[in-house]
């Protein structure tokens, strides 16, 4: 017991004081998303995947990986319902489909899920 008292502060300090890995900067959601957004002209794909909790339903491809996004806004509501739509029917029949849209950001902060996972926050716009 008592070497696993010595044992715990140690690993602490070793996981908790990793050196380089600190210095590199981590992307955000955001900024995946935004900077997908600026090569892209706007135009970016995503993909409906509803999440098992209180999260955004879409995710973003990003050269990052699958990042989690909602649609809060959109210039047209029919174009969104129809997009919505169409995904939700893709999903019930076990497709997971990705769709080509025009978007951009609503805001530079990432929200969060009910369980923390931060998600961006889009405006679908019509072209």
């Amino acid at each position: 017991m008592r070497h696993l008292a010595l044992l715990v502060p140690l690993l602490a300090f070793a996981v908790g004081c990793g050196g380089g890995d600190r210095q590199l900067r981590r992307i955000t959601v955001v900024d995946a998303v935004a900077r997908t957004l600026d090569t892209t002209e706007g135009r970016v794909q995503v993909r409906y995947n509803p999440a098992q909790c209180a999260c955004a339903p879409f995710e973003v491809r990003t050269a990052e990986g699958w990042v989690r996004g909602d649609f809060a806004e959109a210039d047209e509501e029919e174009a969104l319902d129809a997009l919505l739509a169409q995904a939700e029917s893709d999903s019930a029949q076990g497709k997971l489909t990705e769709y080509g849209v025009l978007a951009s950001l609503v805001t530079t902060t990432p929200s969060y899920c009910q369980n923390r996972v931060p998600y961006a926050s889009l405006r679908l716009e019509t072209e």
